[in-house]
């Protein structure tokens, strides 16, 4: 567990939701917060559960800690946002067939998922 001057928690530009998604997907009026963008999502979700601050979170990573009553969940529940994700395979993956088959597996979830 990193402290909070930890390097992998600095802030850093991410393709992970927003507030700003957030607040556009629940139609309200955008919030003037003042936040930081975790580099690393485990550190992000423990320092919510360590009570740091408020973190959006994917429904499974953030499911237990909502069952256990360590996070406490906003509105309605979770809610769709529009974000694109990726994932691909680097020199050294592409000679692992666990990472080939890895991807392989979340290409066939995503098309279930979006449907023919």
């Amino acid at each position: 567990m990193g402290r909070p001057d930890d390097p992998r928690r600095r802030p850093t530009q991410q393709g992970w939701a927003t507030w700003e998604d957030w607040f556009e997907a629940v139609g309200r009026p955008r919030s003037e917060l003042r936040q930081q963008t975790y580099f690393n999502y485990t550190f992000l979700l423990e320092d919510a559960v360590a009570g740091m601050g408020l973190a959006i979170g994917c429904r499974r990573p953030v499911a237990q800690h909502l069952e256990s009553g360590a996070l406490v969940g906003v509105g309605d529940g979770f809610v769709d946002i529009d974000r694109p994700q990726y994932a691909r395979l680097t020199e050294r993956g592409r000679g692992r067939p666990a990472a080939r088959q890895y991807l392989e597996f979340l290409d066939e979830m995503t098309r279930r998922l979006d449907g023919p």
